[in-house]
């Protein structure tokens, strides 16, 4: 609330012994605090995931993986602070200040960014928790499929119900928002720095209106002062309708780590897109980027691969269209 960025309580608590089942929900919890960490006293016992129990291992895993899948939204979302101010880490009515059913959520939920939004399971029990949902296109997150629609005649939200089993995680992702991400599952990751030779995807979710927009921000992760000595490279992401463009609003020019290359774009409610026959990618020059397609039609989702490398600052632009016949 009063504008720190870098917040997270230590996971699994300081004093006093934990639990499994309560070490392995605040483990789930804890992979999304800007600063995460399990940190206790020398008088408690030890809380190393595999020490405190299967519950809290399995958990351990699963979630700081996807942290790793998302440590490039993180970095780009904690630049954007940096320059214009606000919290990545923030109460679902910080996005949408308008929606009085926001305002009584505050505690159960938070927005991880201005893209996704995390329902966190906060009991011992596995029941289904209550989560709200304010009135948008909302899509799980990453797998896409359709969540919600935005419904043009309410004013607000809804509430729905979402499972509680251990080891599970409530991640949606907002329509209107593009977001980049690399599915760190299955790496052999050790530290963050690992990421920087894994290329980057895109995840798109259309809003009602079939537009969206994101960026993201690559640079060193090393140097101080990068953003005032433009050490950085920034390439925002528009979705109009039927044409996506990447624009370089500050290139790093000598930036050669792979995260900055391409290694695919997939779209949410692919449906709108699938009706269109052509798809053109092109770089700066007017160069066409010869890609290949996938379809997952059980969660309506579409991802465009390129044959070549292609790197964020040197895409212009992708256009869907009907060919005339």
């Amino acid at each position: 609330m009063f504008g720190f960025k870098l917040v997270g309580a230590d996971i699994c608590g300081f004093s006093m012994d934990t639990s499994d089942e309560l070490c392995s929900r605040w483990h789930d919890l804890g992979a999304f605090y800007p600063f995460s960490r399990n940190h206790n006293d020398n008088q408690a016992k030890s809380q190393e995931p595999w020490n405190v129990g299967p519950l809290t291992l399995k958990s351990a895993q699963k979630s700081i993986f996807f942290r790793y899948s998302m440590i490039r939204y993180i970095y780009s979302q904690m630049f954007q602070s940096s320059v214009s101010g606000g919290v990545m880490f923030q109460p679902i009515f910080f996005q949408f200040p308008d929606d009085d059913g926001a305002y009584n959520f505050v505690d159960e939920h938070f927005m991880w960014g201005d893209a996704l939004l995390v329902s966190p399971i906060l009991t011992n029990s596995t029941d289904n928790i209550t989560a709200y949902f304010p009135n948008a296109n909302w899509n799980e997150f990453p797998s896409g499929k359709n969540f919600t629609d935005f419904n043009s005649t309410a004013s607000a939200g809804q509430t729905y119900q979402l499972p509680g089993a251990f080891n599970n995680l409530n991640v949606h992702m907002r329509g209107g928002k593009i977001v980049p991400y690399q599915d760190a599952m299955g790496l052999d990751i050790f530290r963050t720095s690992h990421l920087q030779h894994v290329p980057t995807s895109i995840y798109i979710n259309p809003d009602h209106n079939n537009n969206a927009n994101g960026f993201v921000v690559f640079d060193d992760g090393i140097s101080f002062d990068t953003i005032s000595t433009k050490k950085y490279a920034k390439i925002n992401f528009d979705l109009d309708n039927t044409t996506l463009t990447f624009t370089v609003e500050n290139v790093f020019t000598t930036y050669t780590n792979d995260d900055i290359l391409i290694a695919s774009i997939v779209w949410f409610r692919a449906s709108t897109f699938l009706q269109y026959d052509t798809i053109i990618a092109v770089d700066h020059q007017g160069n066409h980027l010869p890609g290949n397609i996938e379809i997952d039609r059980a969660n309506d989702v579409m991802k465009m691969s390129f044959i070549n490398n292609v790197r964020y600052d040197e895409i212009s632009m992708i256009s869907f269209s009907q060919s005339q016949k």
